[in-house]
């Protein structure tokens, strides 16, 4: 499989009333994540909730002085975090959330807590190279516009871990030139497995 390019998967054959897909877009800082999760909430009409907005004071205040989080720090904010998408679900509503997850316990967390509320969860990892992801870290340091300095980023690609058969999607190459086309193809990826209702939207995931 090409980097970008979906893997295959089988339709899945559920009614549609009953469906509440969630999508976790996963990644270190930096990725794409929150640019992409917003547009995708527009296009899905749902909420979007930004993993960063769940941290307490204590760890934005740790990350800003260039500390890197442990298990202890993530936990609290992980319950946060997934209660608050499980309380969406639960009223019925579709959800998109922006959570780091770089390890498999934290996603195996993830879908415990969101249980059979979200039908179906759905893993996206975007995946950019560390050259793309550093130029885009050391761009945003610059206006200002993220607690986290780029000294932390080396730690959360020493953190990522995944086998590949836990992702819905593994988006590879440089994103920020093709988010657009990236949020229309997701969707299109919805519709073709039966996931949301058809809305016209036909697009492909570029390749590198």
């Amino acid at each position: 499989m090409r980097a970008g390019e979906p893997s295959g998967s089988t339709p899945f054959h559920v009614r549609q009333e009953l469906i509440k897909p969630a999508l976790v877009l996963c990644g270190v800082s930096g990725c794409g994540k929150s640019t992409l999760g917003s547009m995708l909430s527009e296009r899905l009409c749902c909420t979007f909730l930004e993993g960063d907005d769940f941290h307490p004071p204590a760890n934005i205040a740790k990350m800003s002085a260039g500390v890197p989080l442990t298990d202890e720090d993530r936990w609290p904010w992980l319950e946060s975090l997934a209660s608050c998408a499980r309380r969406h679900l639960s009223s019925e509503e579709r959800v998109v959330v922006a959570c780091s997850a770089l390890t498999p316990e934290y996603r195996q967390y993830i879908a415990g807590a969101l249980g059979e509320a979200a039908a179906p969860l759905l893993f996206v990892l975007l995946d950019p190279g560390a050259a793309t992801l550093e130029a885009q870290v050391a761009r945003r340091a610059q206006r200002g516009s993220h607690f986290m300095p780029p000294s932390l980023l080396a730690t959360q690609l020493a953190t990522l871990q995944y086998a590949e058969s836990e992702w819905y999607l593994h988006i590879g190459g440089d994103p920020y030139p093709q988010l657009e086309a990236i949020a229309e193809a997701i969707v299109a990826r919805l519709e073709a497995d039966g996931l949301i209702l058809e809305s016209g939207v036909h697009e492909t995931l570029g390749s590198e």
